[in-house]
């Protein structure tokens, strides 16, 4: 899932306001669908799940009639947290299926058999692909930055609120507060458990700390490379030899 689109293969869809989307075959067409909404899909009010439907299926009730949502490897919460989740009118599929999967440690991406697959980025894999002699790179450029926030705090509700019962939970990187400070940040999720609270607060603290490297190399082209692949980049000039996600691509 980028910003506001879904990269898919080639599908037909009618919602109920008439609209009706068609996407190119190729796996690299972008079909922009910000403006589909999950009223246009249901064909009535916004949905909500009260904790009943794990986030899998939610994202398949949403790509229903549209693509098939395949589920490769679990990280343990996709496939079993049940989240309490409200969406306000015209809220668009795509948003609804960023939030569930940012409660993961999943990510989601189209392949060449036109469905979207959910995999478990939590655990590194062997690398699907090396640069090294054998596919060499032009340059290659890597950077860390501090992990921040490094501390995450999920609360079900406002300090205000006084007709619930509060919930707390919380997720620390402790070597990143020993390098600088704690940095913290709330977020209010509708949680009902602490355990569940929890999950959402570790689930962030994840791709915080993912996100907090970066890097950007540069190789011939390499058609079969796609994203959220592992990779390995092996330099003997420099005597590096590094693993990461590959977080976007660019074909010059």
């Amino acid at each position: 899932v980028g910003y506001n689109y879904i990269t898919i293969g080639r599908v037909t869809k009618a919602f109920a306001n008439g609209e009706t989307v068609v996407a190119d075959e190729q796996i690299d067409t972008s079909v922009k669908i910000q403006n589909i909404t999950a009223t246009d899909y249901a064909g009535g009010p916004s949905p909500g799940w009260q904790g009943e439907t794990t986030i899998l299926s939610i994202i398949q009730s949403l790509c229903t009639g549209v693509v098939t949502v395949v589920l490769d490897s679990s990280d343990g919460i996709i496939d079993t947290f049940k989240p309490n989740y409200n969406t306000e009118v015209n809220t668009s599929i795509t948003a609804i299926i960023q939030d569930m999967i940012n409660l993961s440690k999943c990510a989601i991406r189209a392949q060449n058999d036109g469905q979207l697959h959910i995999f478990n980025i939590a655990t590194a894999p062997s690398p699907q692909y090396s640069y090294d002699t054998a596919h060499a790179f032009f340059s290659d450029i890597r950077d860390r930055r501090l992990i921040l926030p490094n501390s995450i705090i999920v609360v079900n509700a406002k300090p205000t609120a006084t007709d619930v019962t509060s919930i707390v939970g919380t997720a620390k990187d402790d070597a990143a507060i020993a390098q600088f400070m704690e940095i913290k940040e709330v977020i209010q999720v509708d949680a009902q458990t602490v355990a569940e609270a929890n999950i959402v607060a570790a689930s962030r603290l994840n791709r915080i700390q993912k996100e907090a490297t970066t890097g950007i190399v540069e190789v011939p082209m390499n058609c079969g490379q796609e994203l959220f692949d592992y990779i390995r980049t092996t330099d003997s000039r420099a005597g590096t030899d590094y693993y990461a996600w590959v977080g976007s691509l660019e074909h010059l």
